[in-house]
């Protein structure tokens, strides 16, 4: 299963729009299904956090993140940093309102502080995706 996880990567990060858009779903079948273990979820958010900085097509973006969020719901107790998001997210408000809502997923308070300013944010999907964070980080 390793080498099938490794192809659909190198597919997301370096394949055609329409290659790209095939792996995501590849890998969404393998999360939705329960096909990989938490090693491999782990190594594919990592993964998949690396790439999403550099992807320049938002459609793309979009489905990356959504794929986050699969692997998250998938297994809550997989352990991924978010940090590299977090660095650039004030950047690019497609990134931060994403980043928003897996933060919870983290489960780390540390954060509270740091959603809490984006609670009034011009933008209406970031602001709603701060106060959906903060309420599962605040519990």
């Amino acid at each position: 299963m390793k080498d099938k996880v490794y192809d659909i990567l190198g597919g997301i990060e370096y394949g055609s729009f329409e290659s790209k858009m095939s792996c995501l779903n590849q890998l969404d079948d393998l999360i939705e299904f329960k096909q990989l273990s938490i090693d491999e979820l782990e190594e594919c958010a990592t993964k998949l956090v690396d790439i999403v900085l550099y992807e320049t097509n938002p459609q793309l973006v979009r489905e990356i993140f959504r794929a986050l969020e699969n692997i998250f719901l998938a297994n809550s107790s997989i352990n991924v940093s978010l940090e590299g998001l977090i660095d650039v997210f004030e950047e690019d408000e497609a990134i931060l309102a994403n980043t928003l809502i897996l933060i919870p997923f983290t489960g780390q308070k540390k954060y509270i502080e740091l959603v809490k300013t984006y609670l009034n944010h011009s933008n209406e999907l970031v602001s709603k995706n701060a106060a959906y964070a903060l309420k599962y980080l605040d519990r």
